[in-house]
C-alpha cells in the first residue's frame, strides 16, 4: 500500500495554508500514480498514516471558531446595539420634549405681551380711534418707550422654530403694531406743532403765516387720524386671528 506522509512544520497561518495545499497535491498525485501504475483489475489501497491524518485534520479545522462563543458574542453585540439605539431614542425624545416645552413658554409669553399691549391701547385714549368719524383728529400726545415689545425682541431668534404659519402671523401682528406706534408718534408731533402755533397765535392773532400753518397742521391731523383708524382696525383683526391660533396650538399640546 502506498503511503503519503507530510512532515510536521511549525504552525502559523502561512505554513498551515501551504501544508493544506501540499497535502492535497500529494494525495491527488498518489491517487493518480496508483491508478496508472497498477492494473485496473487489481485492488488499489490508498491510505494515509495517522500522523498525516492528524496534520490535515488540524490544518483544516478552525480552532478559534466556537459556535457557543460566537452565539454569545452575537447576542451581546445585538444587545449592545439595541441598548444604544434605545438610549438614542430616549435622549432624542427628551430633547424634543424640552424644545416643545420651551417653545410653548415663548408662545405663552408673546401671547401675554400682546394681550397686555392691546389692553393698554383699548383702555386708554387710543381706544377711541376705532370710533373716529371723517374730520375727527386724535388731539393727544402719547409717549412710547424705545423698547415697545420686550418679549418678542428677546425671543425673535426662537420664532423660526415653531409652526411656520403661526410664526408668520406673530411677525405680522408685531410689524403692524410697530407701524401703529410710529403712526402715533407722527400724530404726536403734529399735536405738538399745533399747540406751539396756537400759543404763537395768542401773541399774534392776525399773523397770516401762523394761520396758514395752523390750517395745514389741522389737515395733517385729520389725515393722520384716518391712517390711525385704518391701522387700528387691521391690528385688531390680525391680533384676533393670532389669539385664535394660540388657542388651537394650546389644545393640541
Amino acid at each position: 500500500m502506498p503511503k503519503v506522509r507530510i512532515a510536521k512544520l511549525p504552525c502559523c497561518g502561512f505554513i498551515k495554508t501551504m501544508k493544506i495545499l501540499l497535502g492535497i497535491f500529494l494525495i491527488v498525485t498518489a491517487a493518480f500514480l496508483a491508478e496508472t501504475t497498477f492494473s485496473q483489475t487489481d485492488v488499489t489501497v490508498f491510505k494515509l498514516d495517522e500522523e498525516t491524518k492528524g496534520i490535515l485534520r488540524d490544518a483544516t479545522t478552525d480552532s478559534w471558531f466556537k459556535r457557543e462563543a460566537f452565539t454569545s458574542a452575537l447576542i451581546g453585540a445585538a444587545t449592545a446595539i439595541g441598548a444604544a439605539w434605545l438610549a438614542f431614542l430616549w435622549q432624542s425624545a427628551k430633547e424634543q420634549k424640552a424644545e416643545r416645552d420651551f417653545n410653548q413658554r415663548v408662545l405663552d409669553a408673546i401671547r401675554m405681551e400682546l394681550k397686555t399691549l392691546m389692553g393698554i391701547y383699548d383702555s386708554g385714549k387710543a381706544g377711541k380711534i376705532k370710533d373716529f368719524k371723517d374730520g375727527d383728529i386724535f388731539p393727544y400726545w402719547l409717549h412710547f418707550s424705545q423698547k415697545h415689545f420686550v418679549v418678542f425682541e428677546s425671543n425673535a431668534s426662537h420664532i423660526g422654530k415653531i409652526d411656520p404659519e403661526l410664526a408668520a402671523q406673530i411677525i405680522k401682528v408685531y410689524e403692524i403694531m410697530k407701524v401703529f406706534v410710529e403712526a402715533m408718534g407722527v400724530n404726536s408731533y403734529y399735536v405738538r406743532d399745533r399747540d406751539q402755533v396756537a400759543w404763537a397765535l395768542k401773541q399774534n392773532p392776525t399773523d397770516t403765516r401762523l394761520i396758514e400753518r395752523q390750517q395745514g397742521i389741522h389737515l395733517s391731523l385729520v389725515n393722520q387720524a384716518i391712517e390711525l383708524k385704518r391701522i387700528d382696525g387691521l391690528m385688531h383683526a390680525e391680533a384676533d386671528e393670532l389669539f385664535s391660533r394660540f388657542e388651537k396650538v394650546k389644545e393640541q399640546t
